[in-house]
């Protein structure tokens, strides 16, 4: 079960208007200029996003960052129909990206959700075992911050490099050879985070709208990120050369 906490897109003024007794436009604005049109047929929530992509990284790293948040940006926008309190929760499953991609000026998602599959968490509510089975979504206006945005980020990138380097870790047994191998792309992931975290840090010294306190957190929190996720892949290389000397003992 996945975790969604969206807190972090921007000053803007949200806006919403509607287009129809069965669709609702929402203007999200934030850093990425998003919009997003909500809907809403006899059995799901259609939401189509659309946003400034990412393009500060490398490719890869590019194209996964616009599609998790094309999609927290749909579910974002669904919480603003669930509910118009500042805050809003709720449990959603069965939900399915069906289009996605980018073009010369903006990224566009569209994300399908079963409306049986959305349960609303009403204030004081313990969720049920059976809502607690899909992804939780959670979003606060109080946290609508552009330095959140910047954090949710660094987030998402260290979160990235850990699961590339997560799936690469069950390959790597069984020799020197895998294990050499699995140096060598860990070398390579080591890198791209490297180069990635130097283009975020890039982009915050370059926004001129950010106070010079959120500007030093932010910095704090990347030297911070730096070290921990450096710290993961040196863990995971030990791991893997203990592993290797196990199965040269006798």
């Amino acid at each position: 079960m996945a975790s969604f906490v969206f807190a972090g897109l921007g000053l803007a003024l949200i806006q919403c208007c509607s287009l129809g007794d069965d669709t609702i436009t929402i203007d999200l604005g934030g850093l990425r200029q998003a919009k997003a049109t909500l809907t809403i047929s006899e059995n799901d929530y259609v939401v189509k996003v659309r946003m400034l992509p990412v393009r500060s990284f490398d490719e890869a790293t590019n194209v996964r960052l616009n599609r998790d948040m094309g999609r927290e940006l749909a579910l974002w926008a669904l919480a603003k129909h669930l509910s118009d309190k500042d805050s809003v929760e709720f449990y959603v499953s069965g939900a399915r990206i069906e289009k996605a991609g980018a073009d010369d000026k903006f990224y566009t998602l569209t994300l399908r959700v079963p409306q049986k599959g959305v349960s609303l968490v009403r204030a004081g509510e313990k969720p049920s075992t059976k809502k607690q089975g899909g992804d939780r979504v959670v979003f606060s206006s109080a946290l609508f911050t552009r330095k959140r945005d910047y954090l949710d980020t660094l987030d998402n990138l260290s979160t990235t490099v850990m699961a590339d380097v997560k799936a690469i870790e069950g390959k790597a047994k069984g020799g020197k050879e895998q294990v050499d191998s699995f140096s060598v792309a860990v070398g390579q992931i080591e890198k791209a985070w490297r180069n990635n975290l130097t283009s975020l840090g890039q982009d915050i010294k370059a926004d001129l709208l950010l106070f010079s306190g959120d500007l030093d957190e932010l910095n704090q929190a990347i030297e911070k990120e730096n070290r921990r996720v450096l710290t993961y892949i040196q863990e995971a290389v030990k791991k893997q050369k203990v592993e290797q000397e196990k199965e040269k003992s006798p």
